[in-house]
């Protein structure tokens, strides 16, 4: 009785539950009956590396399923030659390659052979003839033949199949071992020592006349398989000339392996087409797919310091092209941008993500030096402003320290340092953020005579400011107040609600340009809707209204941006973090603004959009309303956004957080902004908004307008 590897039956293998199985892990819903009807390949052709083409054949979806559970039943009872590397479990070229590194100690010459047209030339009925010794149901053979015969679409034009195996089918690598397991034990039974991946052998013989009987033989076998060798890829050397398996050239002499120098500048061909018309992530992405494919092959062989390096070049190359071309489309615009897409690039070798970026500024700046040249001085103007406001502003969040003045410095004690001495004379401002710290009468009799303002914030609120101011200008107060009180004043109102909410939207705008967030559009849209509706307001109580609807709109947005969902806006005794760092960076904005309307004579008690209260600077509260956003609102969004922690102890905010909510508010009232006095940094921006709106209530101007930052 015949005996057969492959027992099971058709039905056996082709159960309803199996393929709705694999028909569901495949995405697709496909009735039992019509599973078996599949349709015509679909043909395309690719370049070879030998300048022909090569057609490449994809089968439609059913027939997928198909040969994947046959490819697997087959695949678990059939076994190959050992010296068979190609598509087998726990076979790879790498080990084809590290076979062949072993074996070539022990002999001298090498023949290198290649089977010409492989795929394309397997002989049906040889194959199905070897498939009937193996596999028992006849069922299975005729499925089997049905693909091999299956035609081709190519430009809507059938196309026989008469030989060969599509190099597009799941069943084709198998079937290849199919044929060539005769050929492979055939050759063991001679004991000829040989790697084989596919169509690519390499045999080894002792002396060179061997390698001949060997060439003779290997002929005599593929003739009967209906095959013969590339004349073009047969050749016979020592081994101490270079040869090439699998794209590596071997160099024995040396211990050199390195990458064949065609298939070498192959790979570096295709990875410029391939990347040509991508963006930054494609290309990314597109590149670390090869760079993955490289390092889990080639990586693992080659020890060509040189073409590593050359490899890593031309990747090198790309990304900053793409970095040129991002820069200059301004679909991306920071450093910090660029870093992050860069952090999860692969490496040939090694790269810097920050050195990639320099040279694709440097590069930048070379194309047009004049425009670079200005670029350069305002970053250093910027980076001056910012130094500068850091190192005129004394900030004091240790309790217990007390501060005095002598000899020309302000002394810094406290009980568990040596006393520090800083120049009074570059000071600007000093800022107390603990109720637990004393300060000299004469030092404040200094700042006093300096000009120089010392703000009191605790528990994210601004308590007391001490300023100077020369006179207090009644004639000015006296048309504040009938400005106020006058129609006049609902302009104002407007102005400074339209301000704001102008800000709000723009602030979400900014943050939504590469988020591209549906939803947050969808609250920039709702916005931009009411903002002409203050302009039509008749009276401020429906100002108010208006406002308030586009600030829910507004911290809707706000928590969709920084991923905090459970996140509500509270202004005072605020238990959360979030909340308390926008108190205190809107504390820091407060006394800056306070300071510029005092000196400017203005009356902070009469005011246009809060209540009149004598018992507080409501004109202080109306002003900082179109700063909030640009300044404050932006820095502790970039904080969060950038994953550094607000964190606190005991309810309040840690000293470190401190610090980094008031370095960033620094960093951004010393950057530059577009406005009606010109470029201008925030901090200066604030006096030029109270000196504006002073000369305003001194005409009696109708038309003031408030500031609107730009997105």
């Amino acid at each position: 009785m015949k005996s057969y590897i492959f027992n099971k039956t058709f039905e056996d293998i082709f159960t309803k539950e199996r393929i709705a199985y694999e028909a569901k892990r495949a995405g697709f819903d496909i009735p039992y009956k019509n599973f078996f009807n599949f349709a015509p390949h679909k043909s395309f052709f690719i370049p070879k590396n030998s300048n022909g083409m090569r057609q490449i054949s994809v089968p439609d979806t059913k027939a997928k399923i198909i040969q994947k559970i046959l490819h697997d039943e087959l695949t678990s009872v059939l076994r190959f030659s050992d010296r068979n590397y190609a598509y087998q479990k726990n076979k790879s070229p790498l080990k084809a390659i590290n076979r062949v590194k072993h074996i070539i100690k022990n002999y001298e010459f090498i023949l290198k052979a290649d089977i010409k047209d492989f795929f394309d030339s397997i002989d049906h009925d040889r194959l199905l003839a070897k498939l009937s010794k193996i596999i028992k149901d006849p069922k299975i053979i005729y499925l089997i033949a049905l693909f091999l015969k299956n035609g081709s679409l190519f430009h809507n034009q059938w196309i026989d199949k008469t030989e060969g195996v599509y190099q597009g089918d799941v069943l084709s690598p198998l079937l290849s071992n199919i044929y060539l397991h005769k050929f492979d034990m055939k050759l063991e039974n001679e004991n000829i020592e040989f790697v084989r991946f596919a169509d690519d052998m390499i045999f080894f013989a002792n002396p060179y006349k061997e390698t001949k009987k060997i060439l003779n033989f290997i002929n005599q076998l593929l003739q009967q398989e209906k095959l013969s060798l590339h004349p073009d890829k047969l050749y016979i050397t020592h081994k101490n000339k270079p040869f090439e398996y699998l794209g590596v050239l071997f160099d024995i002499p040396t211990n050199s392996y390195s990458i064949e120098n065609e298939r070498l500048m192959s790979k570096i061909s295709t990875i410029s087409k391939e990347t040509k018309n991508l963006d930054l992530d494609q290309t990314i992405k597109k590149l670390n797919e090869h760079i993955e494919g490289f390092l889990n092959y080639y990586a693992k062989i080659i020890n060509n310091t040189n073409q590593l390096e050359l490899l890593q070049k031309r990747a090198d190359e790309i990304i900053i092209a793409k970095i040129i071309e991002a820069k200059q489309n301004k679909t991306i615009t920071r450093k910090s941008d660029f870093l992050q897409k860069l952090s999860s690039l692969l490496a040939y070798t090694k790269t810097s993500p920050i050195n990639l970026v320099n040279h694709a500024y440097e590069q930048l700046r070379l194309k047009s030096p004049k425009k670079a040249a200005y670029k350069t001085i305002e970053q250093k103007k910027r980076d001056f402003f910012k130094n500068s406001l850091k190192t005129t502003e004394l900030i004091i969040s240790k309790p217990g320290t007390y501060l005095s003045f002598s000899q020309g410095k302000i002394s810094i004690k406290t009980h568990d340092a040596p006393i520090k001495r800083i120049p009074f004379k570059k000071l600007r401002r000093i800022i107390i953020l603990t109720t637990r710290s004393s300060l000299s009468t004469y030092l404040i009799k200094k700042c006093a005579e300096e000009k120089i303002d010392i703000d009191f914030i605790a528990e994210n609120e601004p308590y007391a400011l001490l300023t100077y101011h020369k006179t207090i200008a009644k004639e000015l107060h006296i048309k504040q107040l009938k400005l106020i009180l006058s129609p006049k004043g609902l302009h104002y109102t407007k102005n400074l609600y339209y301000a704001k909410a102008k800000n709000q939207r723009n602030l979400l705008k900014y943050f939504n340009i590469r988020r591209k967030n549906e939803s947050l559009q969808k609250y920039i849209e709702k916005i931009t809707l009411l903002i002409p509706k203050i302009k039509n307001a008749k009276d401020s109580k429906t100002i108010m209204g208006i406002e308030a609807q586009i600030s829910q709109l507004y911290w809707n947005g706000f928590k969709l941006i920084t991923n905090l969902p459970y996140f509500q806006r509270t202004h005072k005794d605020s238990k959360d973090p979030i909340n308390q760092a926008l108190n205190y960076g809107y504390a820091i904005l407060y006394n800056r603004i306070q300071a510029a309307l005092i000196k400017e004579g203005l009356n902070i008690y009469y005011s246009f959009l809060h209540v009149t209260d004598y018992r507080k600077p409501t004109l202080v509260f109306d002003m900082i309303e179109p700063f909030r956003q640009p300044i404050v609102d932006r820095e502790i969004i970039s904080i969060i956004t950038k994953n550094q922690t607000i964190k606190q102890k005991d309810g309040r905010l840690t000293s470190n957080s401190l610090k980094l909510i008031i370095q960033n508010i620094q960093e951004r009232l010393a950057s530059f902004t577009k406005t009606k006095f010109g470029k201008t940094t925030y901090l200066n921006l604030i006096y030029f908004e109270a000196n504006a709106l002073k000369k305003a209530i001194e005409n009696e101007d109708p038309n003031h307008t408030f500031f609107i930052a730009k997105y």
